[in-house]
C-alpha cells in the first residue's frame, strides 16, 4: 500500500513546486507575479504552514528592505499589482518579529570564527541583550553551522535556529534565491 502524504507535506501549488526546483531570481519582475499568484491560494511560500522557504525569499527580499527605526519598510514596496505579496511579507515580518523584537542596528557578525566566538562569549545577540532581526539576517546568511571550536558562536547560531524553528515549523521544499534587486511596482515594470 503506497504511504498516506499528508497535504501539509508537499507544496499546494504547480508554481510551489516549480520554486524549488530553479533558484528565484527575485529580481525579475516574472517571478514576483508567479510568487504572489501563487500566494493568492496559500498564505505561504510553501503551502498553508510557515517554513524555512519563507524565511529564505524574505530574507532573499534583504536588499529591497530599509530599517528606518523600529520600522522596516519596503524602499520599493510590492505594487498594488502584487498584493498578495506585499500581504505575505507583512505576515512573515510579523511572525519573525515575535521571535526577534530586539531593535535592529545593522550589526553583522564579524569576519573570523574565532571573532564570532569571542562575541558571543561576552553577548548572547548581536544586539547583546535580545534577539533582532540582526541575529535573524546573520543566522540565514551563514553558509555554515560553526565548528566545534567555536562553542559561543555555535551556541548562538543553534538559539537563533530554534527561534526561527518556533515560527516556521511547516515542511520545506527546498526554496532558493540567487539575487534580489528592486520589487516592481514603478514605470515600465
Amino acid at each position: 500500500a503506497a504511504a498516506a502524504t499528508s497535504h501539509l507535506s508537499r507544496p499546494h501549488t504547480a508554481a510551489t513546486a516549480a520554486m524549488a526546483s530553479a533558484p528565484l531570481n527575485l529580481g525579475h519582475p516574472g517571478v514576483l507575479a508567479a510568487l504572489d499568484a501563487s500566494l493568492l491560494s496559500q498564505p505561504y511560500v510553501n503551502g498553508f504552514a510557515p517554513s524555512q522557504d519563507d524565511v529564505v525569499v524574505f530574507q532573499g527580499m534583504g536588499p529591497m528592505i530599509a530599517t528606518a527605526g523600529l520600522v522596516p519598510t519596503l524602499t520599493a514596496a510590492p505594487s498594488s499589482e502584487l498584493p498578495n505579496l506585499k500581504r505575505w511579507w507583512w505576515h512573515v515580518h510579523a511572525l519573525a518579529s515575535k521571535s526577534f523584537p530586539g531593535i535592529a542596528c545593522g550589526n553583522t557578525l564579524p569576519a573570523g570564527e574565532a571573532e564570532m566566538d569571542a562575541l558571543f562569549a561576552k553577548q548572547s545577540y548581536l544586539t547583546k541583550a535580545e534577539p533582532s532581526f540582526d541575529d535573524f539576517a546573520a543566522y540565514n546568511a551563514m553558509p555554515a553551522d560553526p565548528s566545534a571550536a567555536a562553542p559561543n558562536a555555535a551556541r548562538w547560531f543553534r538559539h537563533i535556529g530554534a527561534l526561527v524553528a518556533e515560527r516556521f515549523h511547516g515542511p520545506c521544499s527546498g526554496v532558493t534565491v540567487v539575487a534580489a534587486g528592486a520589487v516592481g511596482g514603478g514605470p515600465g515594470d
